[in-house]
């Protein structure tokens, strides 16, 4: 879990007492936390100044790592070289009305707008609808963004503040939206000796080429199962070649198959990449029937690799339950 989910994650469940620790700590603004005050807590409406410091801190969390802000809370410095801390209340009185706005606001606060913006309620006394704003802003694939509702300028978190982007940061960040995004693809089959396989592949579901892709497959099984020598195609044939391996090295990290330069994957394109075979055994369909439907059959690690593109990893657990409710699709 990246910092500001959990940071988000912990105000949801802490609550007011949360806001409370947070200011009995004096909690330091960071690259990921901001604390904000609303220009008038006590009035119904919000000001062009809060729409102003909304759609800035939107746009620099975004642009960064992704961060989390506390409507509020008043941040002040203890000594001059110090960060702001949480140091006082600031609650917001008509609470569920600044929220309203602030979600009504959050498409038009940046563009392109980046998904998953939440704001949720944090109530100091939600009888009399008064207490506090964490919004979460999720790290960006669609960098830069632009400050919109009267900034119109592109923003980033630096350490406890907010700045404008320099000219070589913008490049970077518009150079950064023509790279690839590789995700995993699994598929399941079984031919006519009831041998299960197991197919892996990668999706591109960036907006550039893939070039010089390249997969880390680790494989455990419940059953028996090989890697395929005849490729996806029955051929002979792996779109990204197998390297080198010896026995200890595949074992401790699993295969490894890399493309060249001729081999790329397109956008919103995929790829077969390899094929595990169970050994001369039958999937025994009783036998399945009879175990926990959330065992695990078929398990493997993967890594995915490519040129511009940010490594990729996981697990993917294939279930009991799977493999059968595949045998009833057949």
């Amino acid at each position: 879990m990246d910092n500001p989910k959990k940071i988000f994650k912990d105000i949801k469940q802490e609550g007011y007492k949360g806001i409370q620790e947070m200011i009995k700590n004096k909690q330091e603004e960071n690259i990921f936390l901001d604390f904000k005050e609303k220009s008038d807590p006590n009035s119904p409406s919000i000001s062009k100044e809060d729409k102003k410091n909304y759609a800035k801190a939107l746009s620099g969390f975004s642009n960064l790592s992704g961060g989390v802000i506390i409507w509020g809370v008043k941040a002040r410095k203890i000594n001059r070289n110090s960060p702001d801390v949480a140091s006082e209340e600031k609650p917001i009185s008509y609470l569920k009305k600044f929220l309203t706005d602030l979600n009504s606001l959050t498409g038009s606060a940046i563009i392109p707008l980046n998904p998953g913006i939440l704001n949720i309620p944090i109530y100091k006394d939600e009888t009399n609808d008064i207490g506090f704003i964490a919004t979460y802003i999720p790290e960006s694939q669609l960098t830069p963004h632009r400050a919109l509702l009267g900034r119109n300028q592109y923003y980033t978190r630096c350490g406890d503040s907010f700045q404008m982007m320099e000219h070589s940061h913008l490049e970077d960040a518009f150079g950064r939206r023509q790279k690839p995004k590789l995700t995993i693809f699994y598929s399941l089959s079984i031919d006519n000796n009831q041998w299960l396989r197991l197919t892996i592949g990668i999706t591109n579901e960036g907006k550039y080429l893939a070039k010089y892709p390249c997969i880390r497959i680790k494989i455990r099984s419940l059953i028996d199962i090989y890697l395929s020598d005849y490729g996806v195609d029955g051929r002979g044939n792996f779109p990204l070649p197998r390297l080198k391996q010896s026995s200890s090295k595949i074992r401790d990290v699993g295969y490894l198959f890399a493309g060249d330069a001729n081999v790329v994957i397109h956008p919103l394109m995929s790829l077969e990449v390899v094929q595990f075979i169970s050994r001369p055994n039958k999937v025994d369909i009783e036998n399945l029937k009879s175990r926990p439907f959330n065992e695990e059959y078929i398990k493997f690690e993967y890594e995915l690799f490519a040129e511009r593109c940010k490594p990729s990893s996981g697990v993917i657990n294939i279930t009991v339950k799977e493999v059968l409710e595949y045998l009833k699709k057949r």
